[in-house]
């Protein structure tokens, strides 16, 4: 980060008038601050961490989470909870209609393998 970074960082525009408000209010306008201004800055110090090759593997590694997290990667998402789940996580009417399903779609699969297993097929079928 630059030295002209942290001066911007800390012209903050109207700190004047934060000086005038009472407790929520300024704590309201330091929150809005730090969650604009501030998550830029540190969004671009994490970025240029993670592609500083001298810095500790430790550090890069850290920051590369922080960059993940922030963008999403880590939260749950919807779509997984639409995955198949596993037959230890189902309940009994969900593992007989999936095992009622395979069974459905067994004699379908078996076809396939068998003729996977043509010589002509290749490796990969």
């Amino acid at each position: 980060m630059s030295d002209a970074d942290f001066d911007d960082f800390e012209a903050i525009e109207g700190l004047d008038e934060l000086e005038n408000l009472d407790g929520d209010q300024l704590r309201e306008a330091l929150t809005d601050h730090a969650q604009t201004r501030g998550l830029l800055i540190a969004y671009r110090a994490c970025l240029q961490l993670c592609g500083d090759k001298k810095a500790p593997a430790a550090a890069r590694g850290q920051a590369a989470s922080n960059v993940f997290r922030a963008v999403g990667l880590y939260a749950k998402r919807e779509s997984d909870d639409s995955r198949a789940k596993e037959p230890h996580e189902m309940e009994p009417e969900e593992f007989g209609k999936a095992s009622a399903k395979a069974l459905r779609d067994l004699p379908r699969l078996l076809a396939r393998l068998e003729k996977k297993g043509d010589p002509d097929s290749g490796v990969f079928g």
